[in-house]
């Protein structure tokens, strides 16, 4: 069946797409981690990171976006400025597409030099 949806219409399904993909990406990130790793995210007034995945004293940064607007993000910035991070990533938009990110390991991803 063709689309026949508007530009307008279209546009109300960004939403409901970078919140399936985030959730997604959340739940491969838990699912293949490998041990010892915590999944959390990060949130200051209306700066975040969808996901920050901690190993030991490691950081790993992983933003996820539905378009391929190319945004860097307050968050990211901001909390590598406070905290510092090992690695960060961005799934989908220009980054890794969200298929080939899916489709191995999430702890294939992120540098095991320790």
């Amino acid at each position: 069946m063709p689309c026949s949806a508007g530009v307008g219409e279209s546009q109300q399904h960004v939403e409901p797409i970078d919140a399936f993909a985030r959730r997604a990406v959340g739940a491969h990130l838990v699912n293949t981690r490998g041990p010892p790793t915590r999944v959390n995210y990060w949130r200051q007034g209306d700066a975040e990171v969808d996901f920050v995945l901690e190993r030991g004293r490691r950081r790993y940064l992983v933003e996820v976006k539905s378009n391929d607007r190319r945004t860097e993000g307050r968050g990211r910035s901001m909390f590598v400025q406070r905290f510092g991070a090992t690695q960060s990533l961005t799934v989908g938009g220009d980054g890794i597409p969200l298929v080939d990110f899916l489709s191995v390991p999430a702890s294939r991803w992120f540098d095991e030099d320790e």
